[in-house]
């Protein structure tokens, strides 16, 4: 099915055949391949407006994963932009190093936000203990090599964890503030900034955001 697919876009796009086109990729898009695959569609049909918000979502799978879930055949797939998923990922090693040494800063609840029997009178307490559970507990988490912690992960996981000599107000607060942000800090740029180096490796013009049914 899929060098069928292949095949046809390939011929429709030599033929400007734009019905041909729109029905290979959105085969193509139905099949679900693998992100390295889709890359590697990409980079042959790079000349194709169709393709390139593929790479978004491709790039962001593959910084996802560990280097060593990239299999030699993968690799072959995406040679051109491997450099960068590799630099991406040891980025992303890095910045999650950095936040499972500091933490976050466990906020203060608002007094009018704190039930009286509940009222944090010591946070100086609270925020070392809140240290200590997430040095034993969830700091090396971060680290894990395989799979580390996603930051939807993180939050169910400081959800669910007990932190015992912390103000339940506190940490309250601080899964609040938490909640409100999208991903680890810095995180965002560092996609950002992959998507946008390997969209110039395949000579994609710059876009805005993908469609929503575009799927890899």
């Amino acid at each position: 099915m899929e060098e069928s697919l292949v095949n046809l876009l390939r011929v429709s796009s030599t033929l400007k055949a734009e019905d041909g086109i729109s029905y290979a990729v959105s085969g193509l898009e139905s099949l679900r391949l693998p992100s390295a695959r889709m890359l590697q569609l990409v980079s042959d049909f790079h000349h194709l407006p169709e393709v390139h918000y593929w790479v978004g979502p491709a790039v962001k799978d593959l910084i996802q994963r560990p280097l060593g879930e990239i299999m030699n055949s993968k690799a072959q797939q995406i040679a051109a932009a491997y450099p960068t998923i590799a630099r991406t990922r040891e980025n992303i090693q890095r910045l999650l190093t950095q936040v499972s040494q500091r933490s976050f800063a466990l906020k203060l609840a608002d007094k009018d936000q704190q039930e009286e029997a509940d009222l944090c009178l010591t946070h100086k307490e609270c925020q070392k203990a809140w240290k200590s559970v997430w040095k034993e507990n969830i700091g090396y988490l971060l680290l894990h090599f395989q799979k580390p912690l996603t930051y939807k992960e993180l939050l169910e996981l400081l959800q669910n964890t007990d932190f015992p000599k912390v103000n339940p107000s506190c940490k309250a607060c601080m899964l609040n503030w938490l909640s409100r942000k999208s991903d680890y800090p810095g995180m965002k740029e560092l996609v950002e900034e992959a998507v946008a180096s390997i969209e110039d490796i395949y000579h994609v013009p710059r876009r805005g955001p993908a469609p929503e049914n575009a799927e890899v």
